[in-house]
């Protein structure tokens, strides 16, 4: 006894899955070009200065940052904003290359993080932190919308 399946007839589902890689990762870079800009929106302000303090600030921590010193965005682009697609992955970064932000505004681990421990004593932020908490909704239904738009989209629904 023989058993027979024909599979013929798949071409055009085959089209529509490889045309559906190249939309999504266009779907995918522009979400994360949209989430990037969330985050750039979302940069605070420069905290008041200590009441004590006779340093005179300059605004380079924030104007690395792309913002201003009443925050967001203002001016230049930050110093890192980029997105990379590397096969099915997709990073985003932004930040700063000055080398003492760390110090100020990183939190991460050892030295930096008893720098930033002072530095958020007198009103400083931290990033990632400050700025997730800020953007995460917003970048939540920039990454959820596609989602719905790419699976209307492989449904036939949508444009």
């Amino acid at each position: 006894m023989d058993i027979t399946i024909d599979a013929s007839g798949m071409e055009p589902l085959r089209r529509k899955i490889a045309a559906f890689e190249n939309r999504a990762k266009r779907a995918m870079r522009m979400s994360m070009e949209a989430t990037l800009l969330v985050v750039w929106e979302n940069v605070p302000p420069y905290p008041d200065p200590p009441a004590t303090s006779t340093y005179t600030r300059t605004g380079t921590l924030g104007r690395s940052l792309g913002s201003s010193e009443q925050g967001g965005m203002g001016g230049q682009s930050p110093d890192i904003l980029k997105v990379d697609v590397k096969g099915d992955q997709i990073t985003g970064t932004f930040g700063t290359t000055l080398y003492y932000a760390p110090y100020v505004i990183g939190g991460d681990t050892g030295l930096a993080q008893s720098q930033t421990a002072t530095h958020a004593r007198t009103g400083w932020y931290t990033i990632p932190q400050t700025l997730w908490e800020k953007s995460e909704k917003k970048v939540r239904r920039i990454w959820d919308d596609m989602a719905k738009e790419l699976v209307a989209w492989f449904e036939g629904r949508g444009a």
